[in-house]
């Protein structure tokens, strides 16, 4: 096994594998993994406390060498003024009055005593002066010693703070140990998350890529029973000729790394001399620096985790939205500076509602994952796919968010090559998905929006892209267009008409006028339709065609529609209050009211606040909406038949026309679109398909109505195949509430 040298320049570390971008730091490169333990939020300075003390002890490092100094030049006064004196004093003493009375003539004797007092005097303070003098040296010494090793455990700290990434700290902890120690070399080993077996992460010191490969097996296998065990072991140089490394070293010592749960890993410093030995100082250093490598290394991973969870997306693995849009302005910069176009494309899978709502949101998570890794496997290197972790393939490829994903295409030639790529994304979206044991088939629409024709900057590409993405699934989804300047108009002609709309409700810009529908054969009056106009004070007279889909995308529908129905019941009841015959007013239903639960409620609220009988109202329903949600709208539908409520059946003919709806739903009249009565002169087809529907209305039981009718030819034939009613420009278009009253005056006096 090799191990990089300590100067060697290592990837970015990344615990989870995600893969590195060398423009800018974001995650890093995969990678092995290492069992960094449960993240804490430790932090690393306040580790640092404990060791700050020993700056202190550096710092009087100085002085305390003057006062070595200061000390051995004062020593021999001080113990002669404090040892000498005193017993040259006490000597005359007891020759004065204890041997005095033994010794006549005392002169010799106390002359002699005295003498031998102040030779062992002076001997024994040259001893003790001595003694303490070495004693003294020692620990000044052990002093400076361990002021060296705290100033390097704070340097340690300092040092492992500011580390980037798990590589780097245990490339500084190596070294730190190697000064901690003066040691040959020092290595950091981490257990491998995929394997579970210790490793070398980094190495300090001199040849220490030999020295390893010299001592692994047995410095393995001692690191294995430190982890195990959660302890030290030393191993001195006895042990390591016998351990048959064949190669003369020193002492070993094995430090654990402590974790969360269990050990990291362990930190082995080697000598390379037999005589190196490491002494009890060394051991509890190395045991700090291993704790500070341990919090070190849990920070990193923190950090790591911030960083995945801020630029990628935890389900699939690929890039997220902010991460993207970081690199498609990269790409940007670069195509400027080259002159190149630079293409992003937005993908927005068709249907996946469906499979939420059918098959459960985990099986909708497995296919998105599988989308990806398919979408991964499409795109070339130099692209990149994003909804947003990734490894090099899928460098460009995000997800934008729910079934969103984005690719950025770099390098193309022309805006012909971004469409190649979409074209072949979506033939991979032919083979089936098989997700928790189900064939799924999906298919995606994709806009393309290019650098610089649709946009300078990220924000703009993305929203172009997002507009030409709308416009594919407009056109029935299942394929790709280029983005183009009159999407953004359409986008925000929408935009500007939703908030109209709901200025409209709130200043009663709104408006009924009323159609009259005549009876084939005696041309009374026998009902009118209520039509909702509506004139913006800027913009004009404006289409229903136009205003009504953005009310209903915008769930507007709902107040306009319970405005429309309100005001259409007290219409009629104040016409037939003045006095006018009674006649049937007809209002439209759209397809967003009825789903709504309370719409028999709120149909209830509206003909009871306006005081009209349900037996003169009749709502009218497309053949489109019944078919949405078949068992809704037949529970609605008769409970609105059991209120007395009349219900017509509207554009029949341009859906599927199935005579099962006919018969399945209590309905009073059909009305045959205008599409198959504008040419039922002309027209020989139209002309029989419009003979066969009032033929096949009338066998059910039900009345015809015909709309659009405008010349009296064609209010002839329709009266020649039975038809019941009639509606057109032929009698009169829409009119105001005060000019259709002029109808129903002259049918009063009729």
């Amino acid at each position: 096994m090799r191990v990089p040298g300590h100067r060697r320049r290592v990837p970015a570390w990344n615990p989870r594998g995600a893969i590195a971008s060398r423009a800018r730091p974001v995650p890093a490169a995969r990678g092995p993994h290492y069992n960094l333990g449960r993240v804490q939020p430790i932090t690393l300075e306040r580790q640092a406390v404990g060791f700050a003390a020993g700056t202190r002890v550096t710092t009087f490092r100085h002085r305390i060498s003057i006062f070595s100094q200061k000390l051995d030049r004062a020593a021999f006064v001080v113990y002669f003024l404090g040892g000498v004196v005193p017993l040259v004093a006490l000597g005359v003493v007891v020759d004065r009055y204890a041997l005095a009375p033994f010794a006549p003539e005392r002169n010799a004797y106390s002359s002699a005593a005295l003498i031998g007092v102040m030779v062992s005097t002076c001997a024994l303070s040259l001893t003790c002066f001595f003694a303490l003098r070495r004693m003294t040296r020692r620990s000044l010494q052990q002093i400076d010693r361990d002021s060296r090793q705290l100033a390097s455990l704070f340097s340690a700290t300092s040092s492992l703070a500011a580390a980037q990434h798990g590589y780097d700290v245990a490339h500084r902890a190596a070294r730190c140990a190697v000064t901690l120690a003066t040691a040959q070399a020092a290595f950091v080993l981490l257990r491998k998350e995929d394997e579970g077996a210790l490793g070398p992460v980094a190495a300090a010191g001199e040849d220490c890529t030999e020295l390893y490969n010299a001592v692994s097996e047995p410095l393995l296998e001692l690191a294995d029973l430190v982890v195990s065990e959660g302890r030290p072991a030393l191993r001195g140089p006895e042990d390591a000729a016998a351990g048959g490394a064949g190669t003369e070293i020193g002492a070993a010592i094995v430090v654990p790394i402590p974790g969360a749960r269990g050990s990291l890993g362990a930190l082995a410093v080697i000598h390379a001399d037999r005589r190196g030995r490491f002494d009890a100082s060394q051991v509890d250093a190395l045991c700090a620096l291993a704790a500070l490598c341990a919090v070190a290394l849990r920070k990193a991973r923190a950090v790591e985790e911030n960083r995945v969870l801020a630029y990628y997306d935890t389900l699939t693995g690929l890039p997220n939205r902010r991460l993207y849009k970081d690199r498609l302005e990269q790409a940007i910069l670069s195509a400027r500076r080259r002159n190149r176009p630079v293409a992003t494309c937005l993908l927005d899978l068709d249907g996946f509602k469906r499979v939420n709502d059918t098959l459960g949101h985990s099986c909708g998570d497995q296919l998105l994952c599988q989308v990806s890794e398919r979408l991964v496997g499409t795109v070339r290197l130099t692209d990149s796919v994003s909804r947003l972790e990734a490894s090099a393939s899928s460098a460009a490829i995000s997800r934008l968010g729910g079934d969103e994903f984005t690719f950025l295409l770099n390098d193309i030639a022309d805006a012909q090559d971004a469409a190649r790529v979409a074209a072949r994304i979506l033939d991979a979206f032919s083979k089936p998905f098989y997700v928790d044991g189900h064939e799924v088939f999906a298919t995606a629409s994709v806009g393309i929006a290019v650098f610089p024709f649709d946009g300078n900057d990220a924000e703009t590409l993305l929203r172009n892209a997002d507009a030409a993405m709308y416009s594919a699934k407009a056109r029935g989804r299942n394929n790709f267009q280029f983005y183009a300047k009159s999407m953004n108009a359409t986008a925000l002609r929408k935009l500007d008409l939703e908030g109209r709309i709901r200025r409209a409700l709130e200043r009663q810009e709104f408006a009924l006028h009323y159609q009259p529908v005549r009876d084939t054969l005696s041309g009374r009056l026998t009902g009118a339709e209520a039509l909702l106009r509506w004139r913006d004070p800027e913009l004009g007279n404006m289409s229903p065609a136009e205003f009504i889909p953005i009310a209903e995308e915008t769930n507007l529908i709902g107040p306009l529609g319970e405005w429309v129905l309100r005001t259409a019941c007290q219409q009629c009841h104040l016409w037939q209050s003045a006095g006018f015959r009674p006649i049937r007013l007809s209002v439209n239903l759209s397809g967003h009211q009825l789903r709504h639960r309370d719409l028999v409620d709120s149909v209830a609220r509206g003909l009871r606040d306006s005081g009209l009988s349900p037996d003169w109202l009749e709502l009218e329903i497309t053949e489109s909406t019944i078919m949405q949600n078949d068992d809704m709208t037949k529970s609605t539908f008769y409970a609105l038949h059991d209120m007395g409520i009349g219900l017509a059946l509207d554009d029949f003919g341009t859906g599927y026309s199935s005579l099962s709806y006919l018969r399945r739903f209590p309905l009073d009249r059909v009305k045959i679109d205008r599409s198959f009565v504008r040419e039922i002169t002309t027209n020989t087809d139209d002309a029989a398909l419009a003979g066969a529907i009032i033929a096949m209305v009338h066998s059910l039981g039900l009345r015809v109505v015909a709309e659009g009718v405008e010349t009296s030819e064609q209010a002839a034939f329709l009266r020649e195949r039975g038809c019941d009613e009639l509606q057109g420009f032929l009698f009169s278009p829409a009119v105001p509430a005060d000019e259709f009253a002029r109808f129903l005056d002259g049918e009063t006096r009729r």
